[in-house]
């Protein structure tokens, strides 16, 4: 006796396991598209720099260029989420 493919549970374990392939080669996808909207909404790499360079290392020391780095992020904010970019 020949069991069907169709009706042994190992198919349905290969169909989950394709669709979890699929969904993780879409997500750089995603986060490259996600990097995109956040650059042409803002018209900078600012915002991104920044996020990498907190995630990375410690507080700034120097209160002139953290108070630069701040005004900058503050205004990279304002232009994502109202949507105005310098011209």
């Amino acid at each position: 006796m020949v069991s069907d493919p169709r009706t042994t549970p190992r198919n349905g374990l290969q169909k989950l396991s394709q669709f979890g392939g699929a969904i993780a080669a879409l997500i750089p996808l995603a986060v490259l598209v996600s990097f995109s909207a956040v650059v042409w909404r803002t018209v900078s790499l600012h915002s991104l720099l920044r996020r990498a360079w907190v995630l990375g290392s410690q507080e700034i020391s120097d209160p002139t260029i953290r108070a630069y780095v701040e005004e900058q992020a503050n205004l990279m904010s304002f232009r994502m989420f109202l949507g105005v970019c310098h011209s």
